[in-house]
């Protein structure tokens, strides 16, 4: 009899795929359409924030630091949008 061990992948790849149309609702929400599209760094930030749920748990804080260090650049294009 097959262990549920197989179907691993299936069930990342719909939990990756709410996690991304939740954070994609959150960013429409907040205004930040336009800045996600045009913007690289900020593209990059919340794709690398829907990537911590897919990796393997020893390596999530290790991901989550990166994130953590990343913002910085996005809350300094932040910041300069708002003095547009």
């Amino acid at each position: 009899m097959p262990s549920g061990r197989n179907f691993r992948g299936p069930e990342l790849s719909v939990a990756g795929f709410h996690s991304s149309q939740s954070l994609w609702r959150k960013i429409q929400e907040l205004g930040l359409t336009r800045l996600y599209k045009t913007h690289r760094k900020v593209y990059d930030f919340f794709r690398m924030a829907v990537a911590i749920a897919l990796l393997p748990p020893e390596n999530t804080w290790e991901g989550f630091m990166e994130l953590k260090l990343f913002s910085v650049a996005i809350f300094i294009i932040l910041l300069n949008q708002m003095k547009v």
